[in-house]
């Protein structure tokens, strides 16, 4: 018959070896829990009327226009801290700046949002040294600095022929407002500077490198749009960076802004719609965020 137990109990067996009937080893079998664990909350949901997902430039740039118009926001980032990809770190006391960076001058946004004076930009030449061939080769902006630009027409970074259609893709896009180029028909960079007659020496001596560092892509499949509004951006304003780096840019952005609307370290999951077409924002953490605009 079997031994049925008490929910709760303790039972005793004589041990085979024990030469008293009162040596006895207890067992203890503990009441089985019937208490369930209470239900976890719903995550807390908060309201702002605009969330803007992502403190880099153009995450910046949105909130900046909002807080301009005095509309309340939410700017989100992910990580420690603003800027994404255009960050600078201090090692040692050294600036090092994350990436391939600089910054023209005469970017029109830019001049809009930014101080150039609180950056204290410092100025490149304008042009490039380029390593071939076991030298430094110079491609000037034979505006700026003539006198270099004749001296490197002999040069093997590109032919005579190159330089001359360097100069005229300057003046074709400095014939063009910056709506001209955004709205133009268009085909990738590698395609534009074929098409223009640049010889394949150019091309991967210097606008391989050059514009591939920009555009982050030395495949140059960027649009060329892209490519017209850098090389007249180029042809119209300074190269530059920050004196205390190139995360000063984003710093100057995020500095202008209420500092209750900046969340750090603030993942965002996922991005919702609910029947009444109302976004959320779910977090990694649980929350959830509602804009108050549909």
């Amino acid at each position: 018959m079997p031994l049925t137990l008490p929910p709760s109990s303790s039972f005793s067996f004589l041990s085979p070896t024990a030469k008293s009937t009162h040596s006895h080893r207890f067992f203890t079998i503990p009441h089985a829990s019937t208490t369930q664990l209470a239900p976890k909350p719903p995550p807390v949901i908060k309201t702002a009327p605009v969330i803007v997902i992502g403190a880099g430039l153009a995450g910046l740039a949105a909130a900046t226009r909002l807080n301009s118009d005095n509309i309340p926001f939410l700017l989100l980032e992910a990580s420690d801290g603003v800027g994404g990809r255009v960050r600078t770190d201090v090692v040692d006391g050294f600036l090092l700046d994350r990436g391939f960076q600089i910054f023209i001058t005469a970017y029109p946004e830019a001049q809009k949002l930014l101080n150039y004076n609180e950056l204290n930009l410092r100025k490149f030449y304008s042009g490039a040294r380029i390593y071939y061939d076991g030298k430094f080769h110079t491609v000037a902006d034979p505006l700026r600095h003539f006198s270099d630009s004749l001296l490197s027409l002999g040069n093997p970074i590109g032919s005579v022929l190159d330089k001359l259609l360097i100069a005229l893709t300057r003046v074709r896009v400095l014939s063009k407002s910056y709506e001209e180029i955004m709205s133009a028909d268009e085909v990738s960079t590698i395609q534009l500077l074929k098409n223009v007659g640049f010889s394949d020496s150019m091309i991967g001596r210097f606008f391989r490198p050059f514009f591939g560092g920009i555009f982050f892509d030395p495949q140059l499949e960027t649009t060329s749009r892209l490519f017209d509004f850098v090389f007249k951006c180029l042809a119209l304003g300074d190269n530059t960076l920050p004196a205390k780096g190139i995360g000063e840019i984003p710093n100057q952005l995020a500095a202008k802004l209420p500092s209750d609307s900046l969340l750090l370290n603030t993942k965002v999951v996922s991005v919702d719609s609910d029947d009444s077409n109302s976004p959320s924002v779910t977090l990694e953490s649980g929350e959830i965020l509602k804009s108050e605009l549909g």
